[in-house]
């Protein structure tokens, strides 16, 4: 037993220092949005979205290609939404998926999504309401 309580000892200030930090690429790697999602339109136009633990992510709507940092909020709110905020490093231009050509580079963003139980989709939301969303948005096979 106190074999265990010194191993614990020790583990358990590295754990501390890993959650400690928000930005941290450990605490990054268990995010519910890392890996690729996408989103089928109506018109038959897909966005596909790749997002990696180390705060960058990279996309695509229609012709349009981004490359882009991102970060999550560590928790949702109260009615599930988590916060998504992001700048805009690079933008192809469009044609994308609304048809926009418009460059969007260097501008900052920020979304509301919320997960399904089991965090193989999210919907997208210009603000934390369930009426003002789009997608769903369903998470690829790694």
């Amino acid at each position: 037993m106190k074999k265990f309580l010194l191993l614990l000892a020790a583990v358990f200030p590295a754990l501390s220092a890993q959650a400690a930090s928000p930005s941290s690429e450990v605490e990054l790697k268990f995010s519910p949005i890392v890996g690729t999602w996408s989103f089928r339109l109506p018109n038959g136009c897909t966005e596909r979205h790749t997002y990696r633990a180390n705060g960058f992510l990279s996309g695509t709507s229609g012709e349009e290609y981004v490359e882009e940092r991102y970060e999550l909020s560590a928790v949702p709110d109260v009615n599930g939404f988590y916060t998504l905020t992001g700048h805009n490093l690079k933008d192809s231009g469009g044609p994308d998926c609304s048809g926009s050509s418009e460059d969007f580079s260097g501008r900052d963003w920020t979304v509301f999504v919320r997960f399904s139980a089991d965090y193989a989709k999210y919907v997208a939301c210009v603000e934390p309401r369930p009426d003002r969303c789009w997608g769903p948005y369903l998470k690829e096979a790694p």
